[in-house]
Order: C-alpha cells, then structure tokens, then sequence
C-alpha cells in the first residue's frame, strides 16, 4: 500500500487501536513510510512516526474530540452588546445557559441571540474525488480557482468558500495557482 497517497500534511489521525488525535506535520519523502505529527490534547510534536501505524480519524471522532475540549466559542447579543462565551448546557431547545468568557458571567439566553464562531473555511475538490474543507483566510480564494498541491501533484478545486466547517484543522497550502483559460 502506498501510504503517501493516503495521508497529507495537516490530516488528523490516531493509531490504528488508540484513540487520541494528532496532525501530520510532515511526510517524508522516501520510501520510508514515516511521518512527523503533533498531539492535538498536549501540542507536542511526534517525529519519526509509521504511517502503517495510523489511520485517518472519522469526522466524528475529530468532533468528539473538539466537543471534549469545550472551546466552541459563540457570539451573544445582550443589551449591553455582544459578548464572547461558552455553552454550559442547554435548558430547553430554545434556550441556553453561556458563561462569558474572562468573567465568569453566566447569561441564560434564547438561541436567537447566539451565533457560533467557526474559522473561515474553504472546501477543496481534489482530481481523485476527495473532499477536504481546510482553514483560509477570507477573501484569499474564490470559488472555482484551481491549484497544484506540493507532494502529491494532485489537482485541487476550490468548490465553496465559506464553507463553515467545524471539522477542518489544516491550513490550505497549495504548491501552484493553475491559470485556467477556456
């Protein structure tokens, strides 16, 4: 099996029979089938490791992890403005109970006056069939614009901007602009 083909800089993985995450940073080149990763719960880098030993972690399991961490992060409209916080817990469908981030402050609030924080992401088509949503900066891309990627050669597409993806972890780092003329 030819694991570079399988993982890319910036996937999340976890051992084949563990469950903690981590991001590749860094593949090697050669046929060593090693990679470089970070632990996501600790920050600490990882050199040296055996693709074989890791697979691609399921969008679930990326959520959980998130969701464990409780850094979702939501604007609050209150009548003394808009306020930064966290959910604490749901006390009905249509209302929930947030405390202000740096305070300690605790608002019960309807859902209508929040609106969760999400990095602006960009969704990319790549010429295999496989959809990644990656962090951008807003306005950097526009939809339809095409790139060459470093390692892989692969073709990628840019196919929504703004695409508001919790799950996208990995900054995108095209190696080439293609110039597409029709």
């Amino acid at each position: 099996m030819n694991y570079h083909t399988t993982l890319k800089v910036g996937d999340i993985v976890r051992k084949v029979h563990g469950r903690r995450l981590a991001k590749v940073t860094y593949l090697n080149g050669d046929k060593s089938h090693n990679m470089d990763i970070e632990w996501l719960h600790t920050g600490k880098p990882s050199a040296w490791q055996s693709m074989r030993d890791y697979v691609l972690a399921t969008d679930e399991e990326i959520n959980a992890a998130k969701g464990a961490t409780g850094m979702e992060l939501f604007e609050v409209s209150t009548p003394h403005g808009v306020k930064i916080a966290t959910k604490l817990m749901e006390k009905s469908k249509d209302i929930w109970i947030m405390e202000v981030k740096g305070s300690g402050e605790v608002i019960v609030t309807n859902t209508s006056n929040i609106k969760e924080i999400i990095k602006y992401t960009i969704e990319v088509k790549y010429n295999t069939g496989k959809i990644i949503n990656y962090e951008a900066s807003e306005g950097q891309y526009k939809v339809d614009e095409v790139f060459l990627m470093g390692n892989t050669l692969d073709i990628a597409r840019v196919s929504k901007v703004d695409s508001k993806c919790k799950s996208a972890t990995a900054e995108f780092k095209p190696f080439a602009k293609l110039v597409v003329e029709i």
